[in-house]
């Protein structure tokens, strides 16, 4: 079994764990979610902190940080999605660098999202520092343009492999139900390559099914929203709980 221990949650291959993204802007807004999420049932947060609207005043990430480690139970991955991924802040690779430092330091978080393209050396500088403490990084790589052949996608995993990822995360994009099952052949596959968990999602609406049985094909981590979402695709917090014990009822 492929599995990486954070406190007491293991992620592994053989059962999906839902995260629940918080995308709010202000720090009362981040800390609210956080607070409803600890009784929703699921397993992990994550906290897009390129959505935050202070994300780039250091003061303002360590007092919010700081905040959270007071009233939030669950592990938090912290993620700050640069706009070439999808997400919502242009930033260099060293002010990309600076902001997980920040948050390093504050120790609110438990896993740290490290962008597989971002730089390699800060990359490895990230990996070093995290690990330094304690801590899980899952390394991810993002594309809301196309399904890259399996071999690409391979690669790239191999890439984040070699830089010590703890948990290997892709996320495609599918342009049919072709691409989706090469999606789950490529999930599939890579538990027979890789020691390490792997996240493998097809995004928009033709890559739901992957969301849904990532305990079947041995994805480690599924994403579900309760409000906005965070990719294209998300389905809501309690159809995916839904879809995911029946498949587990039914499944051998």
């Amino acid at each position: 079994m492929k599995e990486c221990k954070v406190n007491d949650l293991v992620l592994n291959n053989e059962k999906s764990r839902i995260c629940v993204p918080v995308t709010q802007k202000s720090d009362i807004d981040i800390i609210e979610q956080i607070k409803s999420l600890q009784t929703k049932g699921i397993d992990l947060i994550e906290l897009r902190i390129d959505c935050f609207e202070n994300v780039k005043d250091d003061e303002a990430l360590t007092t919010l940080s700081n905040n959270i480690k007071m009233i939030n139970q669950l592990p938090i991955i912290f993620t700050l999605r640069t706009r070439n991924e999808g997400g919502n802040l242009h930033v260099e690779p060293r002010e990309y660098a600076h902001i997980i430092e920040v948050a390093i330091q504050t120790g609110a978080y438990e896993i740290y999202d490290i962008e597989l393209l971002i730089n390699d050396s800060v990359v490895i500088d990230l990996v070093a520092k995290i690990h330094e403490r304690g801590k899980k990084v899952i390394m991810s790589n993002h594309d809301f343009h196309r399904t890259p052949s399996i071999n690409t996608m391979s690669m790239r995993f191999m890439k984040m492999a070699s830089f010590n990822g703890d948990i290997l995360k892709i996320a495609v994009t599918p342009s049919n139900y072709l691409d989706v099952l090469k999606i789950l052949e490529f999930t599939d596959e890579c538990n027979t390559i890789f020691n390490v968990p792997v996240v493998v999602i097809a995004m928009g609406k033709l890559g739901v099914l992957t969301r849904m049985t990532g305990s079947l094909f041995g994805s480690a981590i599924t994403f579900a929203k309760v409000g906005d979402g965070s990719a294209p695709g998300q389905v809501d917090l309690e159809d995916l709980k839904t879809a995911m014990n029946i498949l587990e009822k039914y499944s051998l």
